[in-house]
């Protein structure tokens, strides 16, 4: 079972794919990874 925070990242997904003029998901995964991991090297940055 899924819970509130799957279904919102499942919602922000879609809304991506959506804006992205309908992306392949494969696409539209690659791109959120790497935002994530982006976001987190700035965060470890700014911890440092």
């Amino acid at each position: 079972q899924l819970g509130v925070s799957e279904y919102k990242l499942f919602g922000l997904l879609g809304m991506i794919k959506r804006l992205s003029n309908n992306a392949p998901w494969t696409k539209i995964i690659s791109a959120f990874r790497f935002g994530l991991t982006k976001l987190n090297a700035l965060d470890k940055i700014k911890r440092a």
